[in-house]
């Protein structure tokens, strides 16, 4: 979909104003668009993630390391 077909369409997360300004600015800031239940799972997942590649020393299928990534960070 291009902007003006977007613009169209009533919106469901973000307000007109919200949609407007995304288009202008490139970026838009949702405070609490996760709510806190969602967010701890989601961290507590991404901290699962975090720890099983601390003991990896090269990518993966599934896991793509940075270069000189180490267990700290």
């Amino acid at each position: 979909m291009n902007h003006m077909e977007i613009m169209s369409n009533p919106p469901r997360v973000l307000n007109q104003d919200e949609r407007a300004f995304y288009f202008d600015q490139g970026y838009i800031v949702k405070e609490r668009a996760i709510g806190s239940d969602w967010l701890g799972r989601l961290n507590t997942a991404t901290a699962a993630l975090v720890e099983t590649t601390r003991s990896m020393k090269c990518s993966t299928q599934t896991y793509d390391l940075n270069a000189g990534h180490t267990a700290e960070n």
